[in-house]
């Protein structure tokens, strides 16, 4: 999910990529458990687990993209729907 502007949009795999290969400043978000981060993470993201989310809001930068990642899409949606909610940015 990529999170920008109070809008929630899915991005797929090569989308990221290219995103990452051009060098644009956004923050990945990992929002799976610990052990998944451990048994696979993308290289420069930071974990918060969806159920931490609330309570680590503030370790978010205000203004800032920010592209949230899970497993399969639910936890990302579910944290994006979030950001918004917060009015994170």
């Amino acid at each position: 999910m990529f999170f920008n502007s109070h809008q929630c949009k899915n991005i797929g795999p090569d989308e990221l990529n290219r995103k990452m290969k051009s060098g644009e400043d956004f923050l990945l978000l990992d929002v799976r458990t610990p052990q998944e981060n451990a048994a696979m993470a993308i290289e420069g993201s930071h974990l918060i687990p969806v159920q931490e989310l609330g309570y680590r809001i503030d370790e978010l930068p205000k203004k800032k993209e920010i592209v949230v990642y899970c497993r399969v899409g639910n936890r990302s949606a579910f944290a994006c729907a979030h950001l918004a909610e917060w009015d994170i940015m």
